[in-house]
């Protein structure tokens, strides 16, 4: 079981399954957050320093049910600019983490279409103005989220 952070969101260690569904059936969404790297060099063919300091880039593998309704899931899911949030070194939430220099870091290459009975590979890229701290996704309301410790 994850702890709870004092935002009130389970705190994952990076490798571990995160998902929506119901208790005791298999879950709708699920993902992991396969590796966090801290001062990522940039791929892509334009880019530009990070804005507020790093650039945190986060890897993600996630997969649907065949029991998945799209249209019951928040719109972009997990577009970077969306749902996630970081907490920096010193506790101060910085929302929206995607500046311009985060989308000419990487390529883009989250699924912006969920589709049942799949499973994806993709990349986010996050500007954060300390090298620690966590990454937070929360996509629905009402119910905790997620935390990713940095």
């Amino acid at each position: 079981m994850s702890a709870k952070s004092p935002r009130g969101n389970l705190v994952k260690p990076i490798g571990s399954e995160a998902g929506i569904g119901k208790p005791g059936v298999v879950p709708v969404i699920s993902w992991t957050v396969t590796n966090v790297q801290v001062g990522a060099p940039c791929t892509a063919a334009s880019p530009q320093p990070a804005q507020n300091g790093h650039f945190v880039v986060v890897s993600v593998e996630a997969q649907t049910s065949t029991d998945l309704e799209p249209s019951r899931l928040p719109g972009g899911f997990f577009h970077p600019g969306n749902y996630w949030n970081v907490v920096d070194a010193t506790g101060v939430t910085r929302v929206h983490p995607d500046t311009d220099p985060t989308y000419r870091c990487t390529k883009a290459d989250w699924p912006v279409d969920l589709t049942p009975g799949s499973r994806y590979q993709f990349h986010l890229t996050f500007d954060s103005p300390t090298p620690t701290g966590f990454l937070t996704f929360v996509p629905t309301t009402g119910q905790p989220g997620w935390e990713y410790p940095f």
